[in-house]
């Protein structure tokens, strides 16, 4: 294995894999957009409906790779997931990523964060629906920083 023209050891690879957190399903990919949330510790089945399907959804219509993040070190509002079982205390320990792309601690602290409950949500959904730009539209990365995604579905302002 390379890195900076450096031969590094296999073992010390796998030991700096495992102290990222990163996966083998993980790729870098810079051109791409990602909006960004966390898991919250309801039950699966309430956090797939309220949580994950809306999520995805809020994605298509920003034309962006929805990222479910769980378990960032010192960033608050994306605390472990309550309900994984592994080491890794998200996403992964029960689907296969929903991208194969990922993003770096940095990126996600630094994106901007376009909205902290659903009337922020929902606004930019009417905003894009008129055709118009919302919030950071250009930035790689936004986040939504409130776990609590759960709200009505969004379905009827997107997708009709």
């Amino acid at each position: 294995l390379r890195t900076n023209a450096k031969i590094v050891d296999t073992k010390q690879y796998q030991q700096e894999i495992q102290q990222h957190n990163i996966s083998t399903f993980d790729y870098e990919c810079p051109s791409a957009k990602f909006f960004v949330t966390a898991l919250p510790g309801f039950g699966l089945g309430a956090t797939i409906r309220q949580t994950a399907v809306n999520a995805i959804l809020v994605g298509l219509a920003m034309n962006r790779t929805v990222l479910f993040i769980n378990n960032v070190k010192g960033v608050e509002e994306y605390p472990p997931w309550t309900l994984a079982g592994c080491d890794r205390r998200d996403f992964q320990c029960f689907f296969r990523p929903v991208s194969p792309c990922v993003i770096t601690e940095e990126q996600l602290k630094d994106a901007p964060v376009i909205a902290t409950k659903f009337g922020h949500i929902k606004s930019i959904m009417q905003q894009i629906e008129r055709g118009e730009q919302y919030p950071h539209q250009d930035e790689n990365i936004v986040r939504m920083d409130h776990v609590n995604f759960n709200f009505l579905p969004v379905t009827n302002t997107i997708l009709h």
